[in-house]
Protein backbone atom coordinates (compact mmCIF):
# COMPACT_ATOMS: atom_id res chain seq x y z
CA UNK A 1 0.00 0.00 0.00
CA UNK A 2 1.08 3.62 -0.52
CA UNK A 3 2.72 5.28 2.44
CA UNK A 4 0.63 7.90 4.20
CA UNK A 5 1.72 11.53 4.39
CA UNK A 6 3.36 12.99 7.54
CA UNK A 7 0.15 14.92 8.26
CA UNK A 8 -1.97 11.79 7.97
CA UNK A 9 0.47 9.85 10.10
CA UNK A 10 0.30 12.43 12.88
CA UNK A 11 -3.50 12.30 12.92
CA UNK A 12 -3.62 8.51 12.90
CA UNK A 13 -1.03 8.18 15.66
CA UNK A 14 -3.05 10.62 17.76
CA UNK A 15 -6.17 8.52 17.14
CA UNK A 16 -4.26 5.36 18.05
CA UNK A 17 -3.11 6.93 21.32
CA UNK A 18 -6.74 7.42 22.29
CA UNK A 19 -7.68 3.94 21.12
CA UNK A 20 -4.91 2.46 23.27
CA UNK A 21 -6.30 4.36 26.25
CA UNK A 22 -9.82 3.09 25.59
CA UNK A 23 -8.89 -0.57 25.26
CA UNK A 24 -6.75 -0.56 28.40
CA UNK A 25 -9.43 0.69 30.80
CA UNK A 26 -9.23 -1.98 33.51
CA UNK A 27 -12.90 -2.94 33.38
CA UNK A 28 -12.12 -6.47 34.57
CA UNK A 29 -10.29 -5.15 37.66
CA UNK A 30 -7.57 -7.79 37.35
CA UNK A 31 -4.90 -5.12 37.84
CA UNK A 32 -2.61 -6.56 35.17
CA UNK A 33 -3.43 -4.57 32.03
CA UNK A 34 -1.64 -1.39 33.16
CA UNK A 35 1.78 -2.97 33.87
CA UNK A 36 1.56 -5.20 30.80
CA UNK A 37 0.61 -2.29 28.54
CA UNK A 38 3.34 -0.11 30.04
CA UNK A 39 5.94 -2.79 29.33
CA UNK A 40 4.70 -3.31 25.76
CA UNK A 41 4.69 0.41 25.10
CA UNK A 42 8.20 0.80 26.52
CA UNK A 43 9.42 -2.02 24.29
CA UNK A 44 7.79 -0.66 21.12
CA UNK A 45 7.63 3.09 21.58
CA UNK A 46 4.52 4.19 19.72
CA UNK A 47 0.81 3.41 20.28
CA UNK A 48 0.36 -0.34 20.01
CA UNK A 49 -2.75 -0.28 17.83
CA UNK A 50 -0.97 2.04 15.40
CA UNK A 51 2.11 -0.17 15.10
CA UNK A 52 0.05 -3.27 14.37
CA UNK A 53 -2.18 -1.49 11.86
CA UNK A 54 0.78 0.17 10.13
CA UNK A 55 2.56 -3.16 9.77
CA UNK A 56 -0.48 -4.66 8.08
CA UNK A 57 -1.09 -1.61 5.92
CA UNK A 58 2.48 -1.58 4.64
CA UNK A 59 2.80 -5.31 3.94
CA UNK A 60 -0.58 -6.61 2.82
CA UNK A 61 -1.57 -6.22 -0.84
CA UNK A 62 -4.87 -7.23 -2.48
CA UNK A 63 -5.33 -11.02 -2.56
CA UNK A 64 -2.54 -11.62 -0.06
CA UNK A 65 -3.23 -14.18 2.66
CA UNK A 66 -3.28 -13.12 6.30
CA UNK A 67 -3.42 -15.89 8.87
CA UNK A 68 -5.27 -15.16 12.10
CA UNK A 69 -5.32 -17.42 15.15
CA UNK A 70 -7.52 -17.40 18.23
CA UNK A 71 -9.37 -19.64 20.64
CA UNK A 72 -8.69 -20.14 24.33
CA UNK A 73 -9.67 -23.77 24.99
CA UNK A 74 -11.15 -24.61 28.37
CA UNK A 75 -11.31 -28.39 28.13
CA UNK A 76 -11.03 -31.38 25.81
CA UNK A 77 -14.65 -31.22 24.63
CA UNK A 78 -16.03 -27.81 25.62
CA UNK A 79 -16.25 -24.75 23.40
CA UNK A 80 -13.66 -22.17 24.43
CA UNK A 81 -13.91 -18.53 25.43
CA UNK A 82 -15.88 -15.93 23.49
CA UNK A 83 -13.05 -13.48 24.05
CA UNK A 84 -10.87 -13.89 20.98
CA UNK A 85 -13.22 -15.11 18.24
CA UNK A 86 -15.25 -11.89 18.12
CA UNK A 87 -12.25 -9.60 17.71
CA UNK A 88 -10.58 -11.87 15.17
CA UNK A 89 -13.80 -12.14 13.15
CA UNK A 90 -14.22 -8.39 12.87
CA UNK A 91 -10.52 -7.94 12.11
CA UNK A 92 -10.91 -10.48 9.29
CA UNK A 93 -13.75 -8.38 7.93
CA UNK A 94 -11.60 -5.22 8.12
CA UNK A 95 -8.77 -6.96 6.27
CA UNK A 96 -11.19 -8.00 3.53
CA UNK A 97 -12.88 -4.62 3.15
CA UNK A 98 -9.88 -2.39 3.84
CA UNK A 99 -6.99 -4.28 2.27
CA UNK A 100 -8.79 -6.84 0.06
CA UNK A 101 -6.88 -9.61 1.81
CA UNK A 102 -7.75 -13.29 2.12
CA UNK A 103 -8.11 -14.28 5.81
CA UNK A 104 -7.45 -17.79 7.03
CA UNK A 105 -8.49 -18.26 10.67
CA UNK A 106 -6.93 -21.05 12.70
CA UNK A 107 -8.31 -22.32 15.99
CA UNK A 108 -8.60 -25.40 18.18
CA UNK A 109 -10.79 -28.28 16.95
CA UNK A 110 -13.27 -27.54 19.76
CA UNK A 111 -13.60 -23.89 18.67
CA UNK A 112 -14.34 -24.20 14.96
CA UNK A 113 -18.11 -23.83 15.44
CA UNK A 114 -17.94 -20.68 17.59
CA UNK A 115 -15.33 -19.15 15.27
CA UNK A 116 -17.45 -19.88 12.22
CA UNK A 117 -20.48 -18.28 13.86
CA UNK A 118 -18.46 -15.19 14.77
CA UNK A 119 -17.14 -14.77 11.22
CA UNK A 120 -20.61 -15.08 9.74
CA UNK A 121 -21.96 -12.61 12.28
CA UNK A 122 -19.23 -10.18 11.24
CA UNK A 123 -20.57 -10.28 7.68
CA UNK A 124 -18.26 -12.67 5.86
CA UNK A 125 -19.00 -15.97 4.18
CA UNK A 126 -17.16 -19.00 5.54
CA UNK A 127 -15.85 -21.30 2.81
CA UNK A 128 -13.28 -24.08 2.50
CA UNK A 129 -9.78 -22.75 1.90
CA UNK A 130 -9.52 -22.96 -1.88
CA UNK A 131 -12.97 -21.49 -2.40
CA UNK A 132 -12.39 -18.71 0.12
CA UNK A 133 -9.26 -17.60 -1.77
CA UNK A 134 -11.43 -16.97 -4.83
CA UNK A 135 -14.27 -15.16 -3.06
CA UNK A 136 -13.93 -11.42 -2.29
CA UNK A 137 -15.94 -11.44 0.95
CA UNK A 138 -15.09 -14.79 2.49
CA UNK A 139 -12.79 -16.30 5.08
CA UNK A 140 -11.75 -19.84 5.87
CA UNK A 141 -11.96 -21.23 9.40
CA UNK A 142 -9.69 -24.22 9.96
CA UNK A 143 -8.88 -26.46 12.92
CA UNK A 144 -5.14 -26.52 13.61
CA UNK A 145 -3.58 -29.72 14.98
CA UNK A 146 -3.12 -30.39 18.68
CA UNK A 147 -0.36 -32.98 18.17
CA UNK A 148 3.10 -31.43 17.74
CA UNK A 149 4.14 -33.57 14.77
CA UNK A 150 0.92 -32.79 12.92
CA UNK A 151 1.28 -29.09 13.73
CA UNK A 152 4.79 -29.11 12.30
CA UNK A 153 3.57 -30.65 9.05
CA UNK A 154 0.61 -28.27 8.81
CA UNK A 155 2.88 -25.28 9.41
CA UNK A 156 5.16 -26.24 6.54
CA UNK A 157 2.22 -26.83 4.22
CA UNK A 158 0.45 -23.57 5.00
CA UNK A 159 3.54 -21.40 4.71
CA UNK A 160 4.61 -23.04 1.46
CA UNK A 161 1.16 -23.07 -0.12
CA UNK A 162 -0.16 -19.68 0.98
CA UNK A 163 2.95 -17.52 1.56
CA UNK A 164 1.08 -15.29 4.03
CA UNK A 165 2.15 -11.70 4.47
CA UNK A 166 1.20 -11.52 8.15
CA UNK A 167 0.16 -13.69 11.09
CA UNK A 168 -1.99 -12.28 13.89
CA UNK A 169 -3.02 -13.96 17.11
CA UNK A 170 -5.46 -12.81 19.78
CA UNK A 171 -6.41 -14.56 23.04
CA UNK A 172 -4.43 -17.62 22.05
CA UNK A 173 -2.51 -19.50 24.74
CA UNK A 174 1.22 -19.53 24.09
CA UNK A 175 3.70 -22.18 25.16
CA UNK A 176 6.26 -21.41 27.84
CA UNK A 177 9.89 -22.46 27.49
CA UNK A 178 8.95 -26.03 28.44
CA UNK A 179 6.31 -26.31 25.71
CA UNK A 180 3.44 -26.09 28.20
CA UNK A 181 0.27 -24.02 27.67
CA UNK A 182 -1.66 -22.38 30.49
CA UNK A 183 -4.76 -20.40 31.32
CA UNK A 184 -4.08 -17.02 32.91
CA UNK A 185 -4.25 -18.40 36.45
CA UNK A 186 -1.92 -21.29 35.75
CA UNK A 187 -4.16 -24.24 34.81
CA UNK A 188 -2.72 -26.50 32.10
CA UNK A 189 -4.23 -26.35 28.60
CA UNK A 190 -1.50 -28.33 26.86
CA UNK A 191 -3.44 -31.52 26.18
CA UNK A 192 -6.15 -29.85 24.07
CA UNK A 193 -4.48 -26.65 22.83
CA UNK A 194 -3.66 -26.42 19.10
CA UNK A 195 0.08 -25.88 18.68
CA UNK A 196 -0.15 -22.69 16.62
CA UNK A 197 3.14 -21.45 18.11
CA UNK A 198 4.99 -23.70 15.68
CA UNK A 199 3.48 -21.89 12.71
CA UNK A 200 4.27 -18.47 14.18
CA UNK A 201 7.86 -19.41 14.94
CA UNK A 202 8.46 -20.67 11.41
CA UNK A 203 6.74 -17.66 9.87
CA UNK A 204 8.87 -15.26 11.92
CA UNK A 205 12.02 -17.12 10.87
CA UNK A 206 10.94 -16.65 7.25
CA UNK A 207 10.54 -12.89 7.72
CA UNK A 208 6.73 -12.82 7.89
CA UNK A 209 5.14 -10.15 10.09
CA UNK A 210 3.86 -11.61 13.39
CA UNK A 211 1.51 -9.72 15.74
CA UNK A 212 0.15 -10.81 19.10
CA UNK A 213 -2.78 -9.51 21.13
CA UNK A 214 -3.29 -10.40 24.77
CA UNK A 215 -4.86 -9.35 28.04
CA UNK A 216 -3.40 -11.61 30.71
CA UNK A 217 0.20 -12.42 29.84
CA UNK A 218 -0.33 -16.09 28.98
CA UNK A 219 -1.16 -15.35 25.36
CA UNK A 220 1.00 -16.15 22.36
CA UNK A 221 3.23 -13.15 21.78
CA UNK A 222 3.58 -11.99 25.37
CA UNK A 223 7.16 -13.23 25.34
CA UNK A 224 7.92 -9.68 24.21
CA UNK A 225 7.12 -8.51 27.77
CA UNK A 226 8.16 -11.63 29.63
CA UNK A 227 9.62 -9.91 32.69
CA UNK A 228 6.46 -7.85 33.18
CA UNK A 229 4.34 -11.01 32.98
CA UNK A 230 6.50 -12.73 35.58
CA UNK A 231 6.26 -9.74 37.89
CA UNK A 232 2.63 -8.65 37.47
CA UNK A 233 0.52 -11.71 36.68
CA UNK A 234 -0.74 -13.99 39.49
CA UNK A 235 0.95 -17.38 39.01
CA UNK A 236 3.12 -15.64 36.44
CA UNK A 237 6.28 -17.28 37.74
CA UNK A 238 4.74 -20.54 38.84
CA UNK A 239 1.83 -22.34 37.23
CA UNK A 240 -0.58 -24.61 39.08
CA UNK A 241 0.50 -27.74 37.19
CA UNK A 242 2.44 -30.59 38.80
CA UNK A 243 5.54 -29.89 36.67
CA UNK A 244 5.71 -26.17 37.47
CA UNK A 245 6.99 -23.32 35.33
CA UNK A 246 5.79 -19.84 34.30
CA UNK A 247 2.48 -19.17 32.58
CA UNK A 248 3.95 -16.63 30.20
CA UNK A 249 4.45 -17.31 26.50
CA UNK A 250 7.98 -17.79 25.20
CA UNK A 251 7.40 -16.55 21.63
CA UNK A 252 8.47 -12.99 20.79
CA UNK A 253 6.51 -11.47 17.87
CA UNK A 254 7.36 -8.41 15.81
CA UNK A 255 4.50 -6.55 17.50
CA UNK A 256 2.29 -6.92 20.55
CA UNK A 257 -0.93 -5.13 21.52
CA UNK A 258 -2.31 -5.29 25.06
CA UNK A 259 -5.96 -4.72 25.99
CA UNK A 260 -8.11 -5.19 29.07
CA UNK A 261 -10.03 -7.79 27.05
CA UNK A 262 -8.40 -9.34 24.02
CA UNK A 263 -11.40 -8.72 21.74
CA UNK A 264 -10.74 -5.02 22.07
CA UNK A 265 -7.19 -5.25 20.65
CA UNK A 266 -8.13 -6.29 17.11
CA UNK A 267 -10.98 -3.76 17.15
CA UNK A 268 -8.52 -0.95 17.89
CA UNK A 269 -6.29 -2.18 15.08
CA UNK A 270 -9.33 -2.14 12.75
CA UNK A 271 -10.15 1.42 13.73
Amino acid sequence: MALISPEQRSAVVHLAENLDRLITVDITARAVVEPLYRAARLAQGEPLSWLAAAGLYERVQPNDVVILATGMPVGPLQTGEQDGPVGIATLARALVLGLKANPLILTDPTNVAIMTAAVRSAGLFVYPLEESLEHPTAACVMAFPVAVSEAQAASEQLLSRLQPKALITSERAGANEHGEYHAALGRSLTAWCAKVDILFERAKAAGVLTIGVGDGGNELGCGLIREAVLAAVPNGRQCRCPWGGPVGSWFIPAGLAIAAMSNWGPQAIEA
